[in-house]
């Protein structure tokens, strides 16, 4: 295990499984990352936790009502 990271792989045929990464990838790619040009790899986790932080204390989320998934009690809302 590297920096603390368990790799999984999903099921074939099973595409909910993977939609909720997927779809954080696609808004941290297009509402953050592709706005910047980074120096180095410690510019760059600097920058993808900053936007975790902000993603999960202060992003609203339409599919929570407009809150943010630290704000919901519901842990299978915070993953939707």
């Amino acid at each position: 295990m590297l920096n603390k990271i368990n790799h999984t792989r999903t099921m074939v045929n099973t595409p909910l499984n993977n939609s909720r990464i997927e779809r954080f990838f696609k808004t941290i790619k297009y509402e953050y990352l592709n706005d910047w040009t980074f120096k180095n790899i410690k510019d760059v986790k600097y920058h993808v936790d900053y936007f975790i932080d902000f993603y999960n204390k202060t992003r609203l989320h339409q599919n929570l009502k407009l809150s943010t998934p630290n704000k919901t009690d519901n842990l299978d809302e915070k993953c939707s």
